[in-house]
């Protein structure tokens, strides 16, 4: 009973530490993601790293209003390339 308590412990400290992801960011890094991988870039994707990134910029004002632009280029990619071409804009 006290290894299911520490256990408990660890993964709610552990969920804590956890940056919350907005849904504008889960859904710009897993559109990103998907055309990487039907497109089959060379680039390095990693959905991970992207909602990292994305969840720190949208804490500053500054780089909030990029993410937001960003975001917006995604949702209107009409195709996988276009996309892409949204990354390169950044």
């Amino acid at each position: 009973m006290a290894r299911l308590a520490a256990m408990i412990v660890l993964l709610a400290a552990a969920a804590a530490c956890t940056e919350p992801r907005s849904a504008t960011c889960r859904s710009v890094c897993a559109r990103e993601a998907e055309c990487h991988e039907e497109l089959d870039t060379e680039e390095n994707f990693d959905e991970g790293e992207c909602l990292d990134a994305c969840a720190a910029l949208e804490r500053d004002a500054y780089t909030q209003v990029i993410v937001e632009q960003h975001a917006e280029c995604v949702r209107e990619a009409a195709s996988c390339a276009a996309v892409v071409d949204c990354q390169a804009e950044r």
